[in-house]
């Protein structure tokens, strides 16, 4: 299986929370119910650069081969990110915080199980590295 859709669609997805973060801290603190006064904003914006450093590692090696022992750092970092998130969001929709659209939720999930597939996955799928 071609790994670089799961990886290119993190990076992209990455890159738009970045872009979020960075240049609308105030909005985005505003949704968890965080007060905006200037000091609010500056967690959200590191938040953002977290989001844009593992955005843009994703993009650099977007053409790399990963899953089984091939890009392994990637693939743990990326699912680390993932199942975290993902367990995070839906905790808290299940008790009652509507803190982000469901979709966000929906889509952590998608790209965790993704990057499941690839670390725990067939290695027999996977591309062998060039000689």
């Amino acid at each position: 299986m071609r790994t670089q859709p799961i990886v290119l669609a993190s990076a992209i997805w990455l890159l738009v929370l970045s872009l979020v973060c960075l240049f609308a801290p105030a909005q985005v603190a505003a949704q968890f119910g965080i007060s905006v006064p200037d000091q609010a904003t500056v967690p959200v914006q590191i938040l953002g650069a977290t989001f844009l450093g593992l955005g843009l590692l994703n993009w650099v090696s977007r053409r790399s081969s990963v899953g089984g022992i091939y890009g392994r750092p990637l693939v743990v970092a990326n699912l680390a990110h993932y199942c975290c998130g993902s367990f995070v969001l839906f905790g808290a929709l299940a008790n009652g915080l509507a803190l982000v659209p469901v979709f966000v939720s929906v889509a952590y999930a998608c790209l965790a199980l993704a990057f499941g597939w690839l670390l725990f996955g067939p290695r027999s799928t996977h591309k062998s590295p060039p000689n």
